[in-house]
Parts: C-alpha cells; structure tokens; sequence
C-alpha cells in the first residue's frame, strides 16, 4: 500500500518487528518529530529514545498486555521529545499480527497536542485513528464488491465529520491534461438529496466546467474549499442547484496520476474546514485509489495466471496431436514397408504392379511428416521478422508458384490471378519470404484439401492500398465452412466440424494468422457452407523506392 502523507502532517503511520529492528514510517517525519529519515535508519532505537522518560515504563506495560492480550490492537497516548527538545502529546493505535509465526506491530500517531485538554477533540482524534483503521480493513476486504467497500468507508467519513455529502468523481477517460470524471461513489446524511441521479455529475470535463478547480487540483495538486456564496459565478452555477452550502474537495493522486477528487458538501449551515479535514480528506482519497490499483493488481495476476494454465494445456494438446499425427504416417510407412518386404521374400508377386502403390504410400506419409516439421518449427521459431528481409518480385514469384502448384497437386483444376493494379516493382515484405511461402502453401493445400468431390478452383486477387499495404483475397469453391465455426477459424488446433474426417492438425491457419498479425497486418475468414470459402489477408510492404 502506498498512501501519501505529506500533507497530512500531523499523522504517522508505522510497522516494525518482534525485536524492534525493522522500523517503517510513513508521513512527514521531520515535522513531526524533529529528526530526519536518516536519523531514525541509522538509530533504530531512536523511535523508543524519544519517549519521555516518565512514560517509558506505561508504554512498556502497553505492549506486555498487548503480547500477553487476545486482543489485536490498544489505543495508547504518551508524550515525545523532539529534537528541539519540545515536548508534544500523541495518540495513537498499536496494532499486533502474526505473520508466518513472527510478530509484527503497526500502528498510527497523531499529533494531539493543541488539544489536549479538550476531551471532545480527543475522543474526535481518536474515533479518527478508529476510522482509518477500519477503513484500511474495509478498503482492502475482496469479499466485497470496489462500490460496497467504498460506499461503507464514505459512510464513516460522513458521520465522523459531520459531513452532509461524501463523494469521489474518478476519472473515467482522458488524461492529467484534460480529464473527464464521474461520480460513481456518494453517501449523503439523511434527509439530504442525492446527487446520483443528476446529469451534471457524469461525464464533467473538469478543465471545461470549472477551470479554477481543473488549475486547483490538477496543475497545482491542491483542495478547493469555501462558502458557495463566496465563490465565483459560474461555480455557484454548478453547485447551488445541488444545495450545498459550503464545499471541500481534495485532488487523489496516484503515481503521478490524476485519478479524480473526493469531497465534503455542507447543505444546512455554512461552514469552514479545517486543516485536519483537508488532510484527512486527501489520505482518505489516497486510501481509496490505492485499494483500487492493489485490487486491479490482483486480477491482472489472475488473468496472467489463467494465461499460463491455458497456455500449458494448449501446449498440452499440441503434444499429443503432434504425437497423433506422427503416429499415422508411421504406421502406414511401416505396414507398406512390411508388405513390401514379404512381397520381395516371396518372390511369386509381380513387383511391377505392387511396388508404385506401395511407394506412392511411402511417399506421402514422408510428405506428411515434412508437413508437421515445418509447422513446428515456423510456430516455435520467430520468421516474422526479419533485419535483413529479401527483395521480392512480388507478381512474377505469384506466377511462378501458381505453375509449381499446378504440377504438384493433380487435383488443382485452375488457378485465377486478378489484381486491381499490376504490382511491377520489386517489393520488400514485412517477414522473411519463408514465412510468405508458409502462408501461400497453407492457403493452396487448405483450398485443394477442402475441394469436395470436384477438383479445386483457385482465385486470388490482390491490390496495394494508399497506406502501404498489401491486400490478397483467396477464394476457393470448395465445401467451405459452417457459419457458427468461422469466428474459431484461425485457434491453434481448431478445427471445423465439417472436416474431422480428413486429416490435418489445426496448426496451419493459426500460423499464418499470427504471423501477419505480428507485424501489424490482418487475417478474415468468410465462407459459406457447401459453396466456397474466402480468406482475405493484408501485410505492409515496402516498394524498392521506399525500402532501406
């Protein structure tokens, strides 16, 4: 947790050890007790040293009691001497907990000393150190829900000052520079009008509404406090038709970041706030936000967590489908090797007729197993980028594939090339050319694959857009694919329900559509069950002019 108490002076929050040796304080240090940050690391003794002497042996006797107690926490007030020798009264909370079987002590010290014979301020003070107790539990409670737990803690604030209206307006958009805030968290007394159904309160561009509070709070990082009779037109605009009197906001800073304000609405009578409320205010507010980024911290570790598990199962089942798919190529090389084996033993079999089939078996199951290693090895090494990428004659290397293709699959029966503008300049791609023929190939053998019973007809169309990018539409008449699986296509080991019967791994298309993606290009499917399918992919490219 990280609250800042540099405004709030009077306030020190600290923890340290069983033995006393592992002292933290939070708040202004100096000006409480008259010794620097430094003194105290370099003395770990100093902060019992500045005891008074005559209350040593009572505080003491606190902490015994405490040790020997149930209880979890004791009040307790007692006299410092500060560095200049001036002695101040202060009450504080002493807080125990077990850790991992070590003690460890927290606790809070206000300075009370302008009040000391003043019963009411000191019972005031102390339900103060109560209240920040509570609200550090409640603010940090995941049980609850982020509006309950703020909602419980502004309630408390409320009835403790007295206030009529307790609010936060958060910053839903935008940044330090011009900040758009809501009020999504308000308690207001009995009797007293909420303001949560009010448009005025949502979407408030601070720096637009009331310049003076956007300069205030976000360019200086102070409150803004008054009577509304007292302040300037266009914010008693704001803030009369809401009936508040008299006002005290405090900016919430986080990391350098604005996160909004909090603030105290009086709507009965006109009054001045002081500096302890100021303060108070501005840890409260701190307080809050910093339960919010702890509690955003949780669920992004989760999310990570969840990442991994998917990650490790996806892995999981890479495993055993690169293990099925060794297995059936395997098998058939090994069955059609035996076969051959007898057939050669035997030597009463025409090996003329038996060995073309046989080895044309042979032959695709290898092909089949170069299929998987290379899908292996373009998903498990980085080809998408590429420092020194070759030039590509983009269109003539089309062609030049299309003619391999067509002499490589006999159940290609055509091959379309269109193009909205001939691409005549030799091109620079955004990954290597291996990577490039790893995605036309998966494209080729996918439409040849899914053709039907008819041979596959192939279109591929092709443009330059004025940004500097390459679009390719590949269109295939193929069997095509189910509507409700077109959002899945692209998944690793996704595959659609029309093709469990034939062979393949799910890998292919989850490749491809990585590859463009990580170098800012796009992947679409559109497909329409029975007729055809078509995959639309886009890339930037460099033309030779442009590239370096």
């Amino acid at each position: 947790m990280d609250i800042n108490l540099k405004n709030f002076k009077s306030l020190i929050v600290w923890s340290n050890n069983e033995s006393g040796d592992q002292l933290t304080q939070e708040g202004d240090l100096e000006y409480f007790y008259g010794y620097s940050r430094t003194e105290f690391e370099s003395d770990t003794d100093l902060w019992f040293k500045i005891i008074h002497p005559d209350d040593k042996p009572y505080f003491q006797k606190v902490i015994r009691e405490l040790d020997k107690s149930q209880n979890c926490s004791v009040n307790v007030q007692y006299r410092i001497i500060r560095k200049d020798s001036v002695v101040r009264n202060v009450l504080g909370v002493i807080i125990k907990k077990n850790e991992n079987g070590q003690l460890q002590y927290s606790g809070y010290l206000v300075d009370v000393t302008h009040k000391n014979q003043n019963y009411d301020a000191k019972t005031h003070r102390k339900n103060i150190l109560s209240l920040l107790s509570n609200s550090i539990s409640i603010s940090f409670d995941s049980s609850k829900s982020r509006k309950e737990r703020v909602n419980e803690v502004l309630s408390r604030l409320g009835e403790i000052t007295k206030a009529d209206r307790v609010y936060i307006f958060d910053k839903k958009s935008g940044s330090n520079f011009r900040p758009i805030l809501n009020q999504n968290y308000e308690w207001c007394r009995k009797g007293i009008e909420s303001q949560m159904s009010n448009d005025d309160v949502f979407d408030v561009d601070l720096k637009d509404l009331v310049p003076r509070w956007y300069e205030n709070m976000v360019s200086n990082k102070k409150p803004i406090s008054g009577l509304v009779r007292h302040l300037p037109d266009e914010e008693r605009e704001v803030l009369e038709p809401q009936d508040i009197v008299s006002i005290l906001v405090t900016p919430i800073w986080y990391d350098n970041d604005y996160y909004g304000f909090i603030g105290f609405d009086d709507c009965r009578e006109e009054r001045v706030w002081s500096e302890e409320e100021i303060e108070l205010l501005t840890v409260f507010g701190s307080l809050i936000i910093a339960s919010w980024k702890y509690e955003d911290s949780i669920i992004k570790v989760e999310d990570q967590l969840k990442q991994v598990k998917k990650l490790q199962s996806e892995r999981e089942q890479f495993l055993k489908m690169v293990s099925h798919q060794f297995k059936t190529p395997l098998s058939v090389i090994k069955l059609n090797s035996d076969l051959l084996k007898q057939a050669c033993m035997s030597g009463s079999v025409d090996l003329k007729n038996i060995l073309p089939p046989k080895i044309g078996r042979i032959e695709r199951s290898i092909t089949k197993f170069e299929e998987l290693i290379e899908a292996i090895l373009i998903g498990n090494s980085d080809h998408s980028v590429d420092d020194n990428p070759e030039k590509i004659d983009f269109h003539n290397w089309l062609e030049e594939m299309f003619n391999t293709k067509k002499r490589d699959y006999n159940n290609l029966k055509s091959v379309e090339l269109s193009f909205s503008e001939k691409l005549k300049e030799v091109v620079v791609l955004p990954f290597s050319t291996k990577t490039f023929e790893y995605i036309m190939d998966t494209l080729f053998s996918n439409a040849v694959k899914y053709r039907g019973d008819e041979a596959a007809i192939i279109q591929i169309h092709y443009e330059i857009t004025g940004d500097g990018y390459l679009n390719m539409v590949f269109k295939d008449e193929g069997i095509g694919i189910n509507e409700g699986d077109i959002g899945s296509i692209g998944k690793p080991f996704f595959r659609a329900n029309n093709v469990i019967n034939t062979s393949g791994t799910g890998i292919g298309l989850s490749m491809v559509k990585d590859s463009l993606l990580n170098v800012g290009g796009g992947f679409e499917v559109k497909s329409k069950e029975g007729d055809f399918t078509t995959i639309m992919i886009s890339f930037p490219i460099n033309t030779k002019n442009d590239a370096k």
